[in-house]
């Protein structure tokens, strides 16, 4: 999960949509659908990347015939 995200629009799409950046604090929340839940830390694990020799692919050249 992240809380940003790159997404690619066009200029028309991007104007199209509508921000909901206000805050409507005068809204009751329902507390019905809210969970309370905690995050347990698990076993950390160091991630790394290792590089290791690719493959080729050989084309044999074409050769005109005259």
């Amino acid at each position: 999960m992240c809380d940003q995200f790159v997404a690619l629009l066009s200029p028309e799409h991007s104007a199209s949509i509508i921000w909901n950046d206000e805050d409507n604090d005068s809204k009751p929340v329902d507390t019905d659908r809210l969970f309370t839940f905690e995050v347990a830390k698990t076993n950390e694990q160091e991630e790394n990347a290792i590089a290791s020799p690719g493959f080729q692919v050989p084309i044999p050249l074409r050769h005109k015939n005259s």
